[in-house]
This record gives structure tokens, sequence and C-alpha cells, in this order.
């Protein structure tokens, strides 16, 4: 198995790696990112709820508010999501996601058509215990201050 796997874009199938990262996911997925407007990651994200995968969401307030987010999506399939990024000079700016708590797939990937079709970008899904623990109390911590708000 590797421990390191590394994607690039323009055109070099990022979205289809994120999809599948997320389609292999059985028991949660906690994603914190800044924004989501690809549909087809937000498809894979509800897809996976039906299923019966405990997903959560954080993306960026600011964000949700564009034309084209998917934030509405995800709360109709009734996918727990907040938002951070609550003052004005801050962003929710993390581009991270935990699968089944074993590997994290993070990198300046936006969930964008931008990002997969135009954008130089890159995405790294790592396999390392110790490094999926520290993401995730990461996510925790957001998540905890976040519901607070």
């Amino acid at each position: 198995m590797k421990y390191i796997s590394t994607y690039f874009s323009p055109n070099r199938g990022g979205a289809d790696v994120l999809i599948g990262f997320i389609n292999r996911c059985n028991v949660s997925i906690d994603a914190a990112v800044y924004c989501i407007t690809h549909d087809g990651i937000c498809d894979a994200l509800i897809a996976a709820h039906k299923r019966g995968v405990a997903v959560k969401v954080i993306t960026d307030k600011t964000q949700s508010h564009g034309k084209y987010s998917d934030d509405e999506k995800l709360r109709e399939a009734k996918i727990p999501l907040v938002l951070g990024g609550t003052a004005w000079r801050s962003s929710m700016h993390n581009k991270f996601v935990i699968g089944d708590s074993s590997a994290v797939g993070t990198g300046s990937f936006n969930w964008t058509k931008s990002a997969d079709k135009r954008n130089n970008e890159n995405f790294v899904i790592i396999r390392l215990s110790y490094v999926v623990r520290e993401f995730q109390k990461e996510f925790d911590s957001l998540w905890s201050k976040l519901c607070k708000e």
C-alpha cells in the first residue's frame, strides 16, 4: 500500500480522485473545505450520506453565499454542515477530508470545477495514522467551536 499519493490538475482527474476517495468511505467523512461548487463532488457526499456514511462538512461562510455554492444541496440532503470564517477578515480556508479515520486528502485543490479544469492545483492522500489523527483533532476543534457560534 502506498502511504502517500499525489495528484495534480488541471485536467488530470483531481475531481475524479476526490470522488473516488469519497465513494470508498464506509463509516465517516469529515470535510473542511473553503468552497464546494463541483456538483459531482457534492453528489458523491450526498450518495455517501444516503448509504449510511456519517458525513459532516465545514465550509466558508462567505463562499456559501456564492451563486454556485452547493451548501444548500448538502443541507437539503440533511448533511450536518457548519460555516466558518465568521469574522470579516477571517476565512475557513482549509481544504481537507478525512475518510473512515484512516486517510486524509488535502492540498490546494478547491472543490470546484475551476480547480479541476483550469487551475494548477494539488491533492495529496495521506494514509499515515499519526497524520490522520492530527487532522481529526483540527476538524473536531473547528466543528466544536463553530457549532457553539
